[in-house]
C-alpha cells in the first residue's frame, strides 16, 4: 500500500511539474501553482532535480531548471483536503454522449456546437474532466473531418492543449495520454519541435506502454528515407494494441501516412498523382463514392462556412477523381456537389424561434431536420438555467446542390450556361461543343469560371457577343433563376460615408434620378446598421464608398461606411436582399477567389446568396471621377431597359477610361 500511494505521489509530482513547464507566461504559471498541489510536495522537487542531473550529463543549460527547483523549494507545504474533484455533471456527460451520437452519423457541426457549449459549461463549473473529454472530442472531430485542410493543426493543437491542462488538473491518467497523442499529431504536422520534444516527454511518463508505437511513428514521419519509412509506418500498423482502446483513432491516421509514402490510394489526399492521367478503376471508384457520400452527410446539416471550406479542401481531390469516372451531366452534377457549398448553406432559411414554434414546425413538417431542432430545444428546455429568456437557435435544412438535369427545367429558351471553360449546357442538353456553334448573339450566357480566373475581366469576345454573367456555382444560378424579376423601381444609396469621395456623393445622387422612390445615405447617416435595415426592401442598392479585400483572409474583407464603420462580408451575407440590382462602387469589391479547394469567397457571391438577382462590382482599384460618370450613365441605361449586362457594356463604351471601366464586372443574371 505505502508502495501504491508512493507512485501515485510520483505521477501527481510529475505531471504538475510538466504542466509548470507547459506553462507559457507568468500568469499562466501562476495558475497552474495555485491549481497543481503537487507542486508542493518533496516529489516534486526531487523530479526537478533529476531533470537537473539528466541535462547536467548531457551538457545542457541548468540555469532554468535550477530556478525552477528554487521556486518549488520556496512554496508552503501543500495538506491534503478532505474532499476530491466531483464527478461530471449528469447533464454534461449527456452532452457528450449526444456529440458521439452527432460524430457517428456525420452531423459535424451539431457535434462541434454542443462540445464547444460543454467545454465552456465544465470551464465556468470546475469540472477540468468534462472540460477535458468535451476538448478531446473536438480534436477527435477535427481529425475525422477537415484534417488536413488549412488551419485544421492549428485548430487541433489549440483543443488539445486544453485538454492536456484540463486532464492533468483532473488527474485522468487515460485521457491525459489521449489528449497528448492529439497534441503530438498537431505539433508534428506543423513542425513545432519544442512543442513535439515536450510533448513525447510527457506522453512517455503517463503511457510508458504506447510510447514505442508513438517514437516509431514520429521517426517514420521525420524520415527522408522513403524504404524506412514504409519499413517503420508498418510496423506501426502491425502493433496498434500498444495504443489501448484509442488505438481506433490512430490507425486511419498511420494508413494515410503509409498510403502517402508508397502511392498507393488511401484516403482523402493520399490520391495518386496517376488520377490526373487516366479514369479510376472500378474498385476505387467504389471507394469515391463512398468518400463523396460520407462528405454529403456532413454537408447535409452543415452551415458554417468554415466548416464547408475544410471539408472542400479535403475532398476536394475525391469529387475531381469521381468526375473523371464519368461524363458529360454526370460529371458535372459531381463536381456542382463540391462547388461553393458555403454559400449554398448561406441561402438556408435561419433556423430559430421559441420552443413553441419549434413543436409547431415538426408538427407541420416531421423531417429530420426539424425533429433536431426540437430536440435540441427540448434538451435546453430541461436546462432551466441556460434556457432562461434565451432564444433557441441550430442548423436548418440546408438546400441540396442542384442537378444538371433539373438546372435545365430552370433556364430560359435561349440560355446557356458555360462551366470551368468546358462544359456548355442549354435547354438542349449538355456538350462540349464551342459555345459560337450553339448560343445565339445576344443571348444571355451564365459562367461558372475556373478556379484560376475569378481575378481577371470575363472573356471580353463573349461580352462583346452575348449578355455574360458570371456565377460562383449553378445552385447560386439555380437560386437567381427561382426569383422572379420585376421592376426596378425603388433605390437605396450610401454614398461617400467619410466624406473622403466627393464623387461618390454625386454618384448616388444622380442614380437617385432614375427610380421612382429613391433613398441616399450620405455622410454620417451611412451606416452599416442602416444596410442591415433597409437594404433587404429595396429593388436597387448602390453602394459608393471604400472597399478593402484582404487576399489571405478574403471572408474578412468589406465595406468602409460612416465613422469607420465596417460592413463585413458575413454581414452582407447574413442580410437577406430581394434586389434586382446590387452595385458596388468601391475598390476591390468585386475581387473574389477560391478558397480551400472549390469554395468561392467575394461580396458578390455573398450578395448573390443573401438573394440579389444581380451585382456590378469592380476587380480593382477604381478612380472616384470616372466611377461616378460611368454609373451615371449605367443606371440611367438599366431603368429604361433592365438589362445590366447590355446597360454596362454601352454605358463602358461611352465612358473610355479603360482601366477603371474595365474593373467593373457583372455577377449573377445578365
Amino acid at each position: 500500500m505505502f508502495f501504491e500511494d508512493h507512485l501515485e505521489a510520483r505521477h501527481a509530482a510529475v505531471y504538475a511539474v510538466c504542466a509548470l513547464m507547459h506553462a507559457s507566461s507568468p500568469a499562466e504559471m501562476a495558475e497552474v501553482v495555485q491549481a497543481e498541489h503537487a507542486l508542493r510536495t518533496p516529489a516534486a522537487t526531487a523530479f526537478v532535480g533529476e531533470l537537473i542531473e539528466d541535462a547536467a550529463a548531457s551538457g545542457l543549460s541548468l540555469g532554468y531548471l535550477e530556478a525552477l527547483r528554487d521556486m518549488l523549494s520556496r512554496l508552503p507545504p501543500f495538506e491534503e483536503p478532505q474532499h476530491r474533484t466531483a464527478p461530471a455533471d449528469a447533464a454534461d456527460t449527456d452532452a457528450l454522449q449526444h456529440a458521439r451520437e452527432l460524430i457517428a452519423a456525420d452531423r459535424v457541426e451539431e457535434a462541434e456546437s454542443i462540445l464547444v457549449r460543454a467545454a465552456e459549461a465544465a470551464r465556468d463549473t470546475g469540472d477540468p474532466r468534462s472540460e477535458g473529454h468535451a476538448e478531446g472530442m473536438l480534436c477527435d472531430l477535427i481529425l475525422r473531418t477537415v484534417w488536413p485542410a488549412p488551419g485544421s493543426l492549428e485548430r487541433l493543437a489549440q483543443h488539445a492543449d486544453r485538454a492536456v491542462r484540463a486532464l492533468s488538473r483532473a488527474r485522468d491518467d487515460t485521457g491525459l495520454a489521449a489528449a497528448l497523442r492529439r497534441l503530438l499529431v498537431a505539433a508534428l504536422g506543423l513542425g513545432d519541435e519544442p512543442l513535439l520534444t515536450q510533448t513525447i516527454g510527457r506522453l512517455g511518463v503517463v503511457d510508458p506502454r504506447g510510447m514505442p508505437w508513438w517514437f516509431t511513428y514520429v521517426q517514420a514521419v521525420q524520415s527522408d528515407d522513403p524504404e524506412y519509412t514504409r519499413a517503420q509506418l508498418e510496423w506501426c500498423l502491425e502493433n496498434t494494441t500498444k495504443l489501448g482502446s484509442d488505438a481506433a483513432t490512430w490507425i486511419p491516421l498511420c494508413e494515410h501516412r503509409l498510403a502517402v509514402a508508397t502511392g498507393h490510394t488511401g484516403e482523402l489526399s493520399a490520391l495518386p498523382p496517376a488520377l490526373a492521367e487516366a479514369p479510376p478503376s472500378p474498385a476505387l471508384r467504389e471507394r469515391l463514392e463512398t468518400l463523396v457520400a460520407r462528405s454529403e452527410r456532413m454537408r447535409a446539416t452543415t452551415r458554417s462556412g468554415t466548416i464547408h471550406r475544410g471539408l472542400s479542401a479535403v475532398y476536394t481531390p475525391v469529387y475531381e477523381a469521381l468526375a473523371r469516372c464519368v461524363t458529360g451531366a454526370e460529371a458535372v452534377d459531381v463536381l456542382e456537389r463540391n462547388a461553393s457549398r458555403s454559400l449554398l448553406a448561406a441561402t438556408a432559411p435561419a433556423a430559430g424561434g421559441t420552443l413553441d414554434d419549434l413543436v409547431r414546425s415538426y408538427a407541420a413538417r416531421p423531417s429530420d431536420a426539424n425533429r433536431h431542432l426540437l430536440t435540441v430545444g427540448l434538451r435546453r428546455q430541461r436546462d432551466r438555467e441556460r434556457i432562461a429568456a434565451q432564444r433557441i437557435r441550430a442548423t436548418g435544412e440546408i438546400p441540396p446542390p442542384v442537378t444538371v438535369a433539373r438546372l435545365r427545367e430552370l433556364l430560359h429558351e435561349d440560355d446557356a450556361v458555360l462551366v470551368r471553360d468546358r462544359w456548355l449546357i442549354d435547354r438542349a442538353g449538355i456538350t462540349e461543343d464551342p459555345v459560337g456553334t450553339r448560343v445565339a448573339p445576344g443571348a444571355r450566357l451564365f459562367v461558372v469560371p475556373d478556379v484560376g480566373a475569378w481575378a481577371t475581366p470575363a472573356d471580353p469576345e463573349l461580352t462583346a457577343r452575348y449578355r455574360v454573367g458570371r456565377v460562383p456555382s449553378l445552385s447560386i444560378l439555380a437560386r437567381i433563376l427561382q426569383s422572379p424579376a420585376r421592376p426596378a423601381s425603388t433605390l437605396l444609396a450610401f454614398a461617400d460615408p467619410d466624406g473622403s469621395l466627393p464623387h461618390a456623393r454625386r454618384e448616388g445622387k444622380a442614380a437617385a434620378h432614375h427610380y421612382a422612390e429613391s433613398t441616399v445615405h450620405t455622410g454620417a447617416d451611412a451606416t452599416p446598421d442602416r444596410y442591415r435595415q433597409e437594404a433587404g426592401g429595396a429593388d436597387v442598392v448602390h453602394l459608393a464608398c471604400h472597399g478593402f479585400y484582404l487576399p489571405e483572409n478574403p471572408d474578412y474583407s468589406g465595406l468602409r461606411l460612416a465613422d469607420g464603420a465596417l460592413l463585413w462580408y458575413a454581414d452582407v451575407r447574413r442580410t437577406p436582399l430581394s434586389a434586382a440590382l446590387v452595385v458596388l462602387g468601391a475598390c476591390h469589391a468585386g475581387t473574389g477567389e477560391i478558397l480551400a479547394g472549390a469554395e468561392y469567397v467575394g461580396l458578390p457571391g455573398a450578395l448573390l446568396a443573401a438573394g440579389a438577382r444581380t451585382v456590378v462590382a469592380p476587380l480593382w482599384q477604381v478612380d472616384d471621377a470616372v466611377t461616378a460618370d460611368l454609373m451615371r450613365r449605367f443606371h440611367r441605361l438599366y431603368a429604361e431597359t433592365g438589362r445590366p449586362a447590355e446597360s454596362l457594356r454601352q454605358a463602358a463604351a461611352a465612358t473610355g477610361s479603360a482601366a477603371t471601366v474595365a474593373a467593373f464586372q457583372l455577377f449573377g443574371a445578365p
